[in-house]
């Protein structure tokens, strides 16, 4: 398996000021550091080949292109969570790129030969692991491609304004939902190659990107973006709750997030996209701003994203992650049933398939949301990845298997943070300072810094800050910034003397935030008080 590192850099939760200067925990600033994807991270398609990746709470992580140019819209991730299929409308193609850092571009599939100027647009997986792809114009046909790219089938599918533009497969392997710009959510059967008949005319056009609800054969309805808003439909076809936020009036891309409560929408005029509570509707994350200009967000997907039913299945995660030595380390199961249910009750059995702990192994019982645990330590003097896999046994005696997961074992080494603290000097000048405990091969820092909290983030600094301090002695370091006036936000980066990296912050209300680095990529903070803004003192 490859070695697909995946990391969540956490956030605080701060709140705007009028007056201040807000120190806090960033994901890895885009410029300088491609950031890792996680589960739950959302990606948009953007255009210029281009799509924009954000966390969970919609804080812009990186930009991935795929160098081709012209707009970018569907996009899914393969069964095995480790390949990112994305689709380029103006040249009619499939990119796939690596999960793993830094996501290189592995293969280039030419659905134009197949469908010349198809506009290939939206992207999904079936439970073979075979995929499909919908295109605009063209033949306007649906097409079935295995995993590498060959294609398996063509459906010439009934249309109405455009082709065959956004798809979604049922629970059965079989039906087809899809929208063709017009008002109708229409169905085919791709074993029989049949048309069915229209699931729902939705009563208002154009149509564009959908998602069946849970249990994924249309029973339980789907969700359907309409342009000035977005309708939930019910298994017999009927509007039973609309979803809308102001000032939106172009809904086009659609998908639903993995928590299973909940979906992310975006608007094409005016670049913005949310998630929203299914059940109630209310607005969770948004409205996020892709900072490209209306007319440019043409495609969500999200890792992990629940798309077609697969019957009883089991994930884990995270997909990767990397501590140092004598740590310990948790993976999580969830079990579902073919609804899409958690399933309580279930014994998981968790093994390291390879790697320096091949061969250790734990079981867990899951609780009410089908999640069942399992640590353990990484023992002795060897690094390396591991491989870790967890089962269950069903009803009917069948090993039901997850994905698999990585984790990386590195050397200790560690770094701690007394403070990191700033204040607002004369002529718009801020003086920041911190201070270590200890460092271990630590190689020097580096500084960022944004104008916003979910901003992208400019080194500060030209050369790196050399470091000071030693094993057993930290020391002082301060350093001046001369951005005007204004509020700020800043992160601070030691780099070790083998190139890895980690971001330290915040501060909370002039309380000294201590924070351990327990990994190369990860600080472990703690503080007296929840985050907050802070007022900077005023140097005369």
């Amino acid at each position: 398996m490859k070695r697909v590192k995946w990391r969540a850099m956490g956030m605080a939760g701060l709140l705007p000021s009028l007056m201040g200067l807000l120190i806090f925990m960033a994901g890895s600033p885009a410029p300088i550091k491609a950031a890792d994807w996680q589960i739950g991270d959302v990606f948009v398609g953007v255009s210029s080949g281009s799509y924009k990746v954000y966390d969970n709470n919609g804080v812009f992580k990186e930009t991935i292109t795929d160098g081709l140019t012209g707009f970018t819209t569907g996009c899914a991730f393969n069964n095995a969570l480790d390949k990112l299929y994305t689709t380029n409308f103006s040249n009619t193609k499939v990119v796939v790129h690596d999960v793993a850092h830094p996501h290189t571009i592995l293969q280039t599939i030419d659905t134009n030969a197949t469908s010349p100027g198809g506009h290939s647009e939206s992207i999904l997986f079936d439970a073979a692991g075979n995929f499909y792809v919908g295109n605009a114009d063209g033949n306007r046909d649906i097409h079935k491609y295995d995993a590498a790219g060959n294609l398996l089938d063509t459906f010439d599918v009934a249309t109405e304004s455009r082709g065959s533009d956004w798809i979604d497969l049922s629970s059965d392997q079989q039906t087809m939902f899809y929208t063709s710009e017009g008002r109708r959510v229409k169905r085919y059967d791709v074993a029989s190659k049949m048309q069915l008949a229209d699931f729902a005319d939705v009563g208002a056009s154009p149509c564009f990107a959908l998602r069946l609800l849970p249990p994924g054969d249309g029973s339980g309805g789907l969700l359907v973006a309409v342009t000035g808003d977005i309708r939930r439909l019910d298994g017999a076809g009927n509007v039973i709750q609309t979803y809308d936020a102001p000032g939106e009036n172009c809904w086009f891309a659609l998908n639903l997030d993995p928590n299973g409560t909940s979906f992310w929408s975006g608007d094409f005029c005016s670049s913005n996209f949310y998630r929203f509570n299914i059940a109630t509707g209310a607005i969770e994350v948004g409205p996020i701003n892709t900072g490209t200009g209306g007319s440019t967000l043409f495609g969500i997907c999200v890792a992990g994203e629940i798309t077609v039913a697969k019957g009883e299945s089991i994930q884990l995660t995270p997909l990767s992650d990397t501590n140092p030595l004598g740590t310990d380390h948790t993976v999580t199961a969830r079990v579902q049933d073919g609804d899409g249910n958690p399933l309580a009750g279930v014994v998981v059995t968790f093994t390291v398939v390879s790697g320096p702990h091949a061969g250790v192994t734990g079981n867990d019982t899951t609780d009410a949301s089908g999640q069942a645990t399992f640590t353990y330590t990484g023992t002795g003097s060897t690094t390396g990845t591991d491989v870790i896999e967890a089962s269950f046994v069903n009803d009917d005696g069948e090993t039901i298997k997850s994905n698999q997961v990585a984790k990386t074992w590195e050397e200790a080494t560690a770094i701690e943070l007394k403070s990191f603290k700033a204040r607002t000097g004369s002529h718009g000048k801020v003086i920041l300072t911190w201070e270590t405990v200890t460092e271990v091969d630590n190689a020097g820092f580096n500084l960022y810094r944004a104008g916003s909290a979910k901003g992208e983030y400019v080194k500060i600094n030209n050369t790196l800050i050399d470091a000071k301090g030693t094993s057993v002695s930290g020391a002082r370091y301060k350093f001046v910034d001369n951005p005007g006036n204004g509020t700020f936000y800043y992160t601070l980066e030691d780099i070790d003397y083998n190139g890895q990296s980690t971001f330290h912050g915040p501060i909370n209300n002039g309380v000294n935030l201590k924070i351990k680095r327990t990994s190369r990529q990860e600080a472990e903070t703690s503080a007296v008080t929840p985050a907050s803004p802070i007022n900077n003192g005023r140097e005369d």
